[in-house]
């Protein structure tokens, strides 16, 4: 996902680098540059993107946050496994509230 979003970011800024000589002279070209930048639609890409970081930062944190409750628990239960005085909430190893 990070080339892609690389690629994306390096196919903009070569799009805009070659539309910067149109700025030079005329109305006319300038006006061609505001056309083709609508046309890009950047903001809707630049939302898209962020998006999807977010997503994928939201997926990777939920995944570190389960593995590190799987290993409360099995910490948990090694603790109980040695004082039998000590009791479980009941949930299942990875944090979650078991099916009855």
């Amino acid at each position: 996902m990070v080339v892609t979003g690389a690629i994306i970011v390096t196919s903009i800024w070569v799009i805009m680098g070659g539309l910067k000589g149109l700025c030079g002279a005329s109305e006319g070209q300038l006006g061609a540059m505001a056309i083709i930048v609508e046309k890009l639609r950047l903001s809707e890409i630049v939302h898209y993107f962020l998006d999807g970081l977010l997503g994928i930062g939201f997926v990777v944190q939920r995944r570190i946050a389960k593995r590190a409750i799987k290993e409360k628990s099995r910490q948990q239960h090694r603790a109980e496994s040695l004082d039998l005085h000590r009791s479980s909430s009941g949930l299942t190893p990875t944090g979650e509230t078991p099916n009855d």
